[in-house]
């Protein structure tokens, strides 16, 4: 009989390698079982061996956070129904309960340095999971597409499944439903899911969209007017996947617990992943995503279409990711990549990154070290129509190798055309491999990549087959060998101490693009509308006495490196900024206008922002009266 069959299972106390496969696949398998049958066997039949047996490895108390916790909740759920129906004993009620709690409490926002470690549903609406610790600090990884889609599948289970006072607390739904608009909403455009917040499951393939649909539905009977909305618009978007007359998910959105930030216009998505002191950015675990050493370094996707990335892992040149600067075949133990196990090593190097925006322009900044290349600045500014991507002070002096830094690394859709400074054009198709210092841009799959404002770069842009198998980033993938044909461009650099770089990202029929101006010093990155009326970027280091102009004849002097986003007109202007390094300190401009023929000065000082809001961007407004 089948209870014999689960006493088997459970008398083996199996020991198998795989935690996940032990304690979820094979318990959750047992516990459905116990739970599909208790009522056709006899009274106590599973009391011996197995319920013993699943209460002690399978319960929420046992110290998981996150997706593993939910696992196990849902798990406890099914035996403690089976142990009710098959028992009658009261303390299964108790332990059903007890799942319910759990299941509860992982709805709630994550104490950032609680007993979690940061790992669940944070305060600007990521999910982290497999915090790795450095040192005394336990750093955020971005993990809300894999496990954090598997926390939200179990939520939801219970939600579906569940009714009255064994269904989940009405302000933990509410929060479910600013997770889904203000979280997992911004992790995919057209159909594409992006590849930072799925960790390491990128290797095991492209994922779906599977279920998300179904979740703003069971969502909605509990959701306000005004929350409505937004989650009607998440389901047209998954389901359709069509961006055009997209209202609400559009625009710059900061994820400050991660370093993330995200820009949705209705021709093109940019999501980029910056590693600070306190952020991975990947892992390695069970032979997975054995390649993803610069994940999060700078590295950005950006897609128009939904299918430039499409199964293009396997193929994929790994030193070459977008928005990353490396140094070739430099890492320890060339030719085998570092391992990142469970996200050690993955951190940032210095605290002073991260992620800013006034909901419409973001800012994204990052000081890194890594391998033989060492101080780099790099800052990527959004704006409506546009991406900006700033870098000075990369020191490669004590490289050996070819350093780099990728601009694009797609499937070729078959034409791309190189724009040169003399206005000729050059059309590049197949296997062709182009270095220039005199590229202005490269156009290809609706996407620009615009030089123009720094001439003399050394750019290459590549089109070629590219070979490789699964098996050689997830040990447990396919060995078949696969071709796909690649598009590349990319910056050559030198060997110096203060090496840059200058390009911007437009949809290739944006006619607004000569709008926005930018200004690159080793201290300052930024960018400004030719009418004056925004500036934006990220001051690395005071230059004192250094003031910016702005509209209506406005100076903004900053007296704090960091980064902000400032927007003028006639009455008034609106500051967004924070402490980006997190570490407490206060963040203060001085900004000056012209009043009955004198000059007003004003203190403009923001609020420190600490515990779980630490990072997260301000915006205040000085009217001019």
């Amino acid at each position: 009989m089948t209870f014999s069959a689960l006493n088997f299972y459970a008398s083996q106390k199996y020991n198998i390698s795989s935690w996940w496969d032990r304690q979820v696949g094979l318990a959750k398998d047992a516990a459905i079982s116990a739970m599909l049958i208790c009522k056709m066997i006899p009274k106590n039949n599973l009391s011996d061996v197995f319920l013993p047996y699943i209460i002690e490895t399978t319960n929420t108390t046992m110290g998981e956070t996150g997706a593993n916790q939910a696992d196990f909740a849902t798990i406890q759920l099914f035996w403690s129904l089976a142990g009710w129906e098959n028992t009658q004993e009261d303390k299964y009620i108790q332990y059903m309960l007890a799942s319910l709690s759990a299941m509860n409490e992982l709805c709630y926002i994550v104490d950032r340095t609680g007993v979690e470690h940061g790992e669940g549903i944070s305060s600007d609406y990521s999910i982290s999971q497999h915090n790795p610790k450095n040192g005394t600090v336990y750093c955020s990884q971005l993990y809300t597409c894999s496990y954090g889609t598997v926390l939200l599948s179990n939520i939801f289970s219970f939600i579906k499944n569940l009714s009255g006072s064994l269904n989940l607390a009405e302000d933990a739904i509410s929060n479910l439903i600013d997770e889904l608009t203000e979280g997992l909403g911004w992790h995919t455009y057209a159909g594409m899911i992006d590849i930072h917040p799925q960790g390491r499951a990128i290797s095991r393939g492209t994922m779906s969209q599977s279920g998300w649909a179904s979740w703003t539905d069971i969502l909605m009977p509990y959701c306000s007017s005004a929350k409505q909305p937004a989650l009607l618009e998440l389901k047209k978007r998954l389901q359709t996947k069509d961006e055009h007359n997209n209202n609400i998910f559009i625009g710059a959105r900061a994820f400050w617990v991660n370093d993330y930030l995200v820009n949705f216009s209705d021709k093109f998505c940019f999501w980029n992943k910056a590693i600070s002191t306190r952020t991975a950015g990947s892992e390695t675990g069970n032979g997975e995503n054995t390649k993803g050493y610069y994940i999060g370094n700078g590295s950005y996707w950006v897609t128009s279409k939904g299918n430039e990335y499409y199964n293009i892992q396997p193929v994929w040149d790994w030193e070459r990711i977008p928005g990353t600067t490396v140094e070739l075949h430099a890492y320890p133990g060339y030719p085998t990549w570092p391992k990142m196990e469970w996200g050690s090593g993955s951190w940032g190097s210095h605290d002073f990154v991260g992620a800013i925006s006034d909901g419409t322009t973001g800012v994204l900044a990052m000081t890194l070290s890594k391998v033989h290349i060492s101080g780099a600045r790099k800052t990527n500014i959004v704006s409506s129509s546009q991406v900006n991507c700033l870098a000075t002070c990369i020191d490669t002096s004590k490289t050996s190798n070819t350093v780099l830094t990728s601009v694009a690394q797609d499937l070729f859709c078959g034409q791309a055309v190189i724009t040169y400074f003399d206005s000729t054009q050059q059309v590049v198709s197949d296997n062709e491999n182009i270095t220039s210092k005199t590229i202005l841009s490269v156009s290809h799959n609706g996407l620009t990549y615009d030089f123009s404002e720094y001439p003399g770069q050394n750019i290459t842009v590549k089109t070629a087959n590219q070979t490789g198998r699964w098996s050689d980033i997830n040990t447990s993938g396919s060995t078949t060998p696969i071709t796909q044909n690649i598009f590349s461009v990319w910056i050559n650099h030198g060997k110096s101490t203060s090496e840059s770089y200058g390009y911007r990202i437009y949809a290739h029929d944006e006619m607004n693009i000569d709008d926005i101006l930018t200004s690159r010093s080793e201290n300052h990155h930024l960018i400004s509308s030719n009418d004056k009326k925004l500036l934006a970027g990220t001051i690395y280091q005071i230059d004192p006495g250094t003031k910016f102009s702005l509209y209506g004849g406005i100076t903004l002097e900053p007296l704090s490196a960091t980064s902000f986003v400032a927007k003028a007109d006639d009455s008034e202007l609106k500051i967004t900024s924070t402490d980006i390094s997190q570490k407490g300190k206060q963040i203060e401009f001085n900004v000056s206008w012209q009043k009955n023929f004198s000059i007003v000065t004003q203190r403009v000082c923001f609020p420190v922002q600490t515990g779980n809001e630490a990072g997260r961007s301000t915006t205040l407004t000085i009217k001019f009266q």
